[in-house]
């Protein structure tokens, strides 16, 4: 003979299992949609790519604002003429060295001290103060046919 509530424990566990494999699923599911969005608003505000923080910059290099050298030197060979210029904090070259071939480049000498005096940098910062640096200038003669 049976227990008394043996017919009603298996319909209570197949009841039971008809809502296991949905119940299961829910569950997985809301607990991937609950971390995704806790992992989304739990996140600092440093982290976010949005904020308006500006980066440190220790060093800058000088920058050329305004040159005279594209309207008057007519005399660059077929090569590039480089030049490595010491510019102050002001924005100012205080000395300059040609260094592509200084041989080759006495003839330009007296036209690039003349533009060298006219042509103005940003300076260069260090912690956000204007302080000297060094620049490389480069020009080189391009023909165009038409």
């Amino acid at each position: 003979k049976r227990p008394r509530f043996q017919g009603v424990l298996v319909r209570l566990e197949n009841a039971i299992d008809a809502f296991m494999v949905p119940v299961t699923a829910g569950l997985v599911s809301a607990v991937v949609i609950f971390g995704i969005l806790m992992g989304f608003f739990a996140l600092p505000e440093t982290l976010q790519g949005n904020n308006d923080d500006v980066p440190l910059m220790l060093y800058t290099a000088p920058e050329l604002q305004q040159s005279a050298f594209g309207t008057t030197l007519n005399s660059i060979n077929a090569d590039s003429l480089l030049i490595e210029a010491s510019v102050d904090a002001n924005g100012r070259i205080e000395d300059y060295r040609i260094i592509s071939d200084p041989n080759d480049s006495k003839d330009l000498l007296p036209q690039v001290k003349n533009m060298l005096i006219f042509t103005t940098f940003r300076p260069a910062t260090t912690m956000g103060r204007p302080t000297s640096g060094r620049a490389v200038l480069s020009f080189s003669k391009i023909s165009v046919r038409g």
